[in-house]
Protein backbone atom coordinates (compact mmCIF):
# COMPACT_ATOMS: atom_id res chain seq x y z
CA UNK A 1 0.00 0.00 0.00
CA UNK A 2 2.87 2.62 1.24
CA UNK A 3 5.06 1.25 -1.90
CA UNK A 4 1.69 2.27 -4.25
CA UNK A 5 1.23 5.66 -2.43
CA UNK A 6 5.18 6.50 -3.29
CA UNK A 7 4.29 5.48 -7.16
CA UNK A 8 1.11 7.87 -7.10
CA UNK A 9 3.72 10.72 -5.70
CA UNK A 10 6.19 10.00 -9.11
CA UNK A 11 2.81 9.76 -11.40
CA UNK A 12 1.64 13.49 -9.71
CA UNK A 13 4.74 15.20 -10.61
CA UNK A 14 3.75 15.03 -14.68
CA UNK A 15 0.23 15.85 -13.54
CA UNK A 16 1.47 19.20 -11.76
CA UNK A 17 3.54 19.97 -14.48
CA UNK A 18 0.72 19.84 -17.47
CA UNK A 19 -1.74 22.02 -15.60
CA UNK A 20 -1.17 25.26 -16.47
CA UNK A 21 -2.67 26.94 -13.14
CA UNK A 22 -1.53 30.20 -11.79
CA UNK A 23 1.34 29.15 -8.98
CA UNK A 24 2.46 31.38 -6.30
CA UNK A 25 0.39 33.71 -5.60
CA UNK A 26 0.33 35.94 -2.28
CA UNK A 27 -2.25 38.41 -1.51
CA UNK A 28 -2.29 42.26 -0.52
CA UNK A 29 -1.02 40.79 2.67
CA UNK A 30 1.11 38.70 1.98
CA UNK A 31 -0.59 35.91 2.57
CA UNK A 32 -0.23 32.69 0.39
CA UNK A 33 -3.17 31.65 -2.07
CA UNK A 34 -3.99 28.42 -4.27
CA UNK A 35 -1.94 26.40 -5.56
CA UNK A 36 2.42 26.46 -4.64
CA UNK A 37 5.04 25.09 -6.06
CA UNK A 38 8.82 25.06 -5.06
CA UNK A 39 11.89 24.01 -7.05
CA UNK A 40 15.73 23.05 -6.46
CA UNK A 41 18.10 24.51 -7.92
CA UNK A 42 18.44 21.83 -10.63
CA UNK A 43 14.60 23.33 -11.80
CA UNK A 44 13.36 19.86 -10.36
CA UNK A 45 10.08 20.08 -7.85
CA UNK A 46 10.46 20.37 -4.50
CA UNK A 47 7.31 20.32 -3.37
CA UNK A 48 3.88 21.19 -4.41
CA UNK A 49 0.77 21.70 -2.40
CA UNK A 50 -2.40 24.30 -1.62
CA UNK A 51 -2.66 27.68 0.50
CA UNK A 52 -5.84 29.40 1.76
CA UNK A 53 -4.75 32.53 3.85
CA UNK A 54 -1.33 31.40 4.29
CA UNK A 55 -2.11 27.75 6.08
CA UNK A 56 -1.59 24.97 4.33
CA UNK A 57 -4.64 23.18 3.26
CA UNK A 58 -5.21 19.54 1.74
CA UNK A 59 -2.43 17.02 0.21
CA UNK A 60 1.25 18.41 -0.20
CA UNK A 61 3.69 16.43 -2.05
CA UNK A 62 7.60 16.67 -1.71
CA UNK A 63 10.39 15.29 -3.85
CA UNK A 64 13.78 14.32 -3.31
CA UNK A 65 16.36 16.51 -5.74
CA UNK A 66 16.84 13.84 -8.36
CA UNK A 67 12.72 13.68 -8.64
CA UNK A 68 12.19 10.59 -6.50
CA UNK A 69 9.25 10.80 -3.76
CA UNK A 70 10.06 12.31 -0.63
CA UNK A 71 6.97 11.95 1.20
CA UNK A 72 3.27 13.03 1.27
CA UNK A 73 1.64 15.60 4.12
CA UNK A 74 -1.92 15.66 4.58
CA UNK A 75 -3.41 18.75 6.15
CA UNK A 76 -6.58 18.04 7.70
CA UNK A 77 -6.90 21.38 9.31
CA UNK A 78 -5.27 23.90 10.64
CA UNK A 79 -3.51 21.93 13.48
CA UNK A 80 -3.63 18.72 12.71
CA UNK A 81 -1.13 16.89 10.04
CA UNK A 82 -0.42 13.39 8.54
CA UNK A 83 3.14 12.55 7.32
CA UNK A 84 3.87 9.43 5.13
CA UNK A 85 7.83 10.00 4.76
CA UNK A 86 9.69 7.54 2.15
CA UNK A 87 13.48 6.56 1.91
CA UNK A 88 15.38 7.44 -1.26
CA UNK A 89 14.44 3.95 -2.89
CA UNK A 90 11.08 4.29 -2.46
CA UNK A 91 10.67 2.35 0.81
CA UNK A 92 8.54 4.06 3.72
CA UNK A 93 10.53 5.53 6.17
CA UNK A 94 7.77 7.37 8.69
CA UNK A 95 4.37 8.25 9.03
CA UNK A 96 2.61 9.83 11.83
CA UNK A 97 0.68 12.56 13.02
CA UNK A 98 1.42 16.31 14.12
CA UNK A 99 -0.85 18.72 16.01
CA UNK A 100 0.46 22.32 15.71
CA UNK A 101 3.21 21.16 13.80
CA UNK A 102 4.47 18.65 16.72
CA UNK A 103 4.86 14.79 16.46
CA UNK A 104 1.59 13.58 18.18
CA UNK A 105 0.28 10.06 18.77
CA UNK A 106 2.05 6.91 17.39
CA UNK A 107 4.91 7.24 15.29
CA UNK A 108 6.26 4.31 13.25
CA UNK A 109 9.70 4.10 11.58
CA UNK A 110 11.17 1.60 8.78
CA UNK A 111 13.86 0.13 7.20
CA UNK A 112 15.30 1.39 4.05
CA UNK A 113 15.99 -2.10 3.00
CA UNK A 114 13.21 -4.25 3.72
CA UNK A 115 10.82 -1.65 4.29
CA UNK A 116 9.53 -3.02 7.78
CA UNK A 117 8.87 -1.06 11.15
CA UNK A 118 11.92 -1.03 12.89
CA UNK A 119 10.84 1.31 16.36
CA UNK A 120 7.08 2.93 17.43
CA UNK A 121 6.67 5.69 19.04
CA UNK A 122 4.45 7.70 21.03
CA UNK A 123 4.21 11.38 21.12
CA UNK A 124 2.49 14.38 23.01
CA UNK A 125 3.59 17.88 21.83
CA UNK A 126 6.15 16.93 20.08
CA UNK A 127 7.72 14.87 23.14
CA UNK A 128 7.83 11.57 24.26
CA UNK A 129 5.24 9.68 26.14
CA UNK A 130 4.45 6.43 27.24
CA UNK A 131 5.94 3.56 25.77
CA UNK A 132 8.38 2.75 23.10
CA UNK A 133 9.04 -0.25 21.31
CA UNK A 134 12.09 -1.18 18.61
CA UNK A 135 12.16 -4.22 16.43
CA UNK A 136 14.53 -7.27 15.03
CA UNK A 137 13.59 -7.42 11.46
CA UNK A 138 11.78 -10.33 11.53
CA UNK A 139 8.67 -8.21 13.71
CA UNK A 140 10.43 -9.56 17.40
CA UNK A 141 10.56 -6.94 19.94
CA UNK A 142 14.13 -5.74 20.48
CA UNK A 143 13.79 -3.52 23.58
CA UNK A 144 10.63 -1.80 25.48
CA UNK A 145 10.79 1.32 27.08
CA UNK A 146 8.97 4.10 28.56
CA UNK A 147 9.09 7.90 28.47
CA UNK A 148 8.06 11.10 30.60
CA UNK A 149 7.99 13.88 29.27
CA UNK A 150 11.02 13.29 26.52
CA UNK A 151 12.97 11.31 29.33
CA UNK A 152 13.21 7.59 29.49
CA UNK A 153 11.42 6.60 32.74
CA UNK A 154 10.60 3.27 34.56
CA UNK A 155 11.42 -0.38 32.94
CA UNK A 156 13.26 -0.78 30.65
CA UNK A 157 13.01 -4.65 28.83
CA UNK A 158 15.42 -6.36 26.05
CA UNK A 159 14.76 -9.75 24.33
CA UNK A 160 16.53 -12.21 22.61
CA UNK A 161 15.55 -12.45 18.89
CA UNK A 162 13.94 -15.88 20.42
CA UNK A 163 11.93 -13.53 22.69
CA UNK A 164 13.39 -14.95 25.49
CA UNK A 165 14.14 -12.36 28.15
CA UNK A 166 17.76 -10.39 27.27
CA UNK A 167 18.08 -7.42 29.79
CA UNK A 168 15.87 -5.51 32.51
CA UNK A 169 16.58 -2.21 33.94
CA UNK A 170 14.99 0.68 35.13
CA UNK A 171 15.60 4.58 33.76
CA UNK A 172 14.97 7.55 36.48
CA UNK A 173 15.05 10.96 34.57
CA UNK A 174 16.70 9.45 31.25
CA UNK A 175 19.18 7.72 33.68
CA UNK A 176 19.54 4.27 34.42
CA UNK A 177 19.71 3.68 37.89
CA UNK A 178 18.91 0.75 40.32
CA UNK A 179 19.04 -2.72 39.62
CA UNK A 180 20.41 -4.23 35.95
CA UNK A 181 19.82 -8.01 35.28
CA UNK A 182 21.25 -9.50 32.65
CA UNK A 183 20.55 -12.94 30.66
CA UNK A 184 21.36 -16.27 28.75
CA UNK A 185 18.99 -16.53 26.02
CA UNK A 186 18.41 -20.37 28.46
CA UNK A 187 17.02 -18.04 30.99
CA UNK A 188 19.37 -18.11 33.58
CA UNK A 189 20.73 -14.31 34.78
CA UNK A 190 24.45 -13.80 33.17
CA UNK A 191 24.96 -10.73 34.92
CA UNK A 192 23.59 -8.60 37.95
CA UNK A 193 24.93 -5.35 39.11
CA UNK A 194 23.64 -1.77 39.94
CA UNK A 195 23.65 1.64 38.06
CA UNK A 196 23.59 4.86 39.21
CA UNK A 197 23.41 7.59 36.72
CA UNK A 198 24.66 5.50 33.74
CA UNK A 199 27.26 4.01 35.77
CA UNK A 200 28.30 0.80 37.16
CA UNK A 201 28.15 1.11 41.11
CA UNK A 202 29.37 -1.31 43.66
CA UNK A 203 29.05 -5.35 43.28
CA UNK A 204 28.53 -6.72 39.50
CA UNK A 205 28.12 -10.58 40.14
CA UNK A 206 29.04 -12.71 36.69
CA UNK A 207 27.42 -16.11 36.57
CA UNK A 208 27.93 -19.61 33.91
CA UNK A 209 25.26 -20.94 32.31
CA UNK A 210 24.63 -23.41 35.51
CA UNK A 211 24.00 -20.10 37.91
CA UNK A 212 27.75 -20.45 39.48
CA UNK A 213 29.45 -17.60 40.20
CA UNK A 214 32.30 -17.21 38.07
CA UNK A 215 33.46 -13.68 38.79
CA UNK A 216 32.93 -10.41 40.94
CA UNK A 217 33.96 -6.79 40.70
CA UNK A 218 33.31 -3.95 42.23
CA UNK A 219 32.39 -0.41 40.75
CA UNK A 220 32.74 2.90 41.70
CA UNK A 221 30.93 5.79 38.98
CA UNK A 222 31.81 3.42 36.26
CA UNK A 223 35.26 2.76 37.11
CA UNK A 224 36.21 -1.10 38.03
CA UNK A 225 38.33 -1.55 40.59
CA UNK A 226 41.23 -3.44 40.14
CA UNK A 227 39.37 -6.15 37.38
CA UNK A 228 39.36 -6.69 33.76
CA UNK A 229 36.18 -4.74 32.97
CA UNK A 230 33.79 -7.30 30.60
CA UNK A 231 32.22 -4.80 28.07
CA UNK A 232 28.59 -5.56 27.70
CA UNK A 233 27.15 -3.48 24.74
CA UNK A 234 23.45 -3.30 24.44
CA UNK A 235 22.74 -0.16 23.09
CA UNK A 236 20.35 -0.74 20.03
CA UNK A 237 22.08 2.37 18.41
CA UNK A 238 25.02 0.34 17.80
CA UNK A 239 23.12 -2.48 15.78
CA UNK A 240 19.94 -0.59 14.14
CA UNK A 241 20.05 2.99 12.39
CA UNK A 242 16.45 4.71 12.46
CA UNK A 243 17.53 6.47 9.46
CA UNK A 244 14.52 9.01 9.02
CA UNK A 245 14.20 12.42 8.23
CA UNK A 246 13.95 15.29 10.70
CA UNK A 247 9.95 15.75 9.18
CA UNK A 248 9.84 18.82 10.80
CA UNK A 249 11.79 20.29 7.97
CA UNK A 250 9.31 19.57 5.77
CA UNK A 251 6.19 21.00 7.51
CA UNK A 252 7.65 23.59 9.11
CA UNK A 253 11.17 25.31 7.25
CA UNK A 254 9.93 24.60 3.36
CA UNK A 255 6.35 26.16 3.79
CA UNK A 256 8.30 29.64 4.68
CA UNK A 257 10.59 29.21 1.62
Amino acid sequence: MLIRIATILILSTSFCFAQQDTINIADKSGKKQGKWMKFYKNGNLRYVGHFQNDIPIGKFYYYYEDGKPQGLITHKNADVSYALLFHYNGNPMAQGKYVHQKKDSTWEYYSYHQGVVVSRENYKGGKLYGKSFIYYPNGQIYQEKNYDNDLENGEVLQFYESGKPKMKANYSNAFLTGQALYYYESGGIYIKGNYEKDYKQGLWIYYDTKGNVTKREMYEKGKCKECKEELINDDPKDWIKKDWLDVEDMTKTDLKD
